[in-house]
């Protein structure tokens, strides 16, 4: 359960700054696009455990 929720919050932290970025002017835009890449890897990273879980959860 806990993994789901962390792959939830990640997902909502990771769209939240790109929306905040669509609205931002360049320099801000540039200056934040190393943490959208950083939380957009650490969501991918837990829907990657997420789907390992499932995987492994349901082939046993």
């Amino acid at each position: 359960m806990q993994l789901l929720q962390a792959t939830a919050n990640a997902q909502t932290a990771w769209m939240t700054t790109v929306n905040h970025l669509e609205a931002a002017c360049d320099e801000v835009w540039l200056a934040r696009m190393w943490e959208v890449e950083h939380l957009e890897n650490q969501y991918r990273a837990c829907q990657d455990q997420l789907f390992s879980y499932l995987k492994k959860s349901i082939a046993f």
